[in-house]
């Protein structure tokens, strides 16, 4: 795999915090693998929104502190994730989980991420419904789950030992935590998370300023309707992040008659 150094270039100790505004959102001024980059040129991302650069920005975020945030549908909450993902797996060399509720859904993430991360060496594959690579996942850089499978494969890393694999471990529509039906097993994964990360980050507890820690685990946590952030982020020890920001903002009118007001 290739080595990459993501940085961010709001940051007052990079001489990119000079940059314009304009330039801070620019995708190729966040150290992206080129290959990597034209992938996301040729998906039409060639800029971040302001929000994006702010969360990724966040004190101790790329260097591995955990991180909760929400943002409103199609605001581009999946790009921050995925930069520090690719971060992560390429600068760790570790493995990264991405937890989505739904096989569809996840399937689809399993695909588009296998076109965008392929090209640097990073191996994607699926755990999903019956679907799962021949070799595990240690023939696996990201493995795309729900949230069974997850959970299944942190039983198995933890029975075996195995568990400081793991670099970082995202979650998508985070709010499932609440639902009545599968809300208490994503919950059982993340206090085990937690417990794992706090352990992890004892041990690596003396690592240099500014360095990714190969020894500890980061939990990235997103999505559009999260109630309790404060509380949520309070018991993961994460960085906060909200924003209201819509690329096409909602107007919300009231039809009366032939009149709209």
């Amino acid at each position: 795999m290739e080595n990459t150094v993501l940085k961010s270039p709001l940051n007052s100790d990079d001489s990119r915090s000079f940059l314009s505004t304009q330039e801070k959102m620019e995708l190729s001024a966040w150290g992206l693998p080129e290959t990597v980059l034209k992938c996301y040129l040729e998906n039409g991302v060639k800029k971040m929104f302001p929000w994006q650069a702010e969360c990724l920005s966040l004190p101790g975020v790329l260097e591995g502190r955990n991180l909760i945030y929400s943002a409103p549908t199609s605001a581009g909450k999946t790009l921050v994730a995925e930069l520090l993902l690719l971060k992560r797996i390429l600068e760790g060399g570790c493995k990264g989980i991405y937890i989505l509720p739904f096989v569809s859904v996840a399937r689809e993430k399993m695909l588009y991420m296998q076109k965008m991360f392929g090209s640097v060496g990073v191996r994607v594959e699926g755990f999903m419904g019956s679907q799962g690579p021949s070799g595990g996942l240690k023939a696996t850089d990201i493995a795309v789950c729900t949230i069974e499978k997850a959970n299944n494969l942190i039983n198995r890393l933890l029975e075996n030992r195995r568990v400081d694999e793991l670099g970082i471990i995202v979650v998508d529509e985070l709010h499932m935590v609440g639902d009545s039906h599968r809300g208490y097993l994503l919950e059982l994964l993340l206090t085990k998370l937690t417990y794992v990360t706090s352990s992890m980050s004892s041990a690596g507890s003396h690592s240099p300023e500014n360095k990714v820690d190969e020894k500890t685990m980061q939990i990235i946590g997103m999505s559009a309707t999260l109630p309790n952030l404060e509380l949520l982020a309070g018991w993961l020890d994460a960085a906060l992040y909200t924003t209201d920001f819509r690329p096409v903002p909602l107007q919300e009118c009231v039809k009366l008659g032939t009149s709209v007001l």
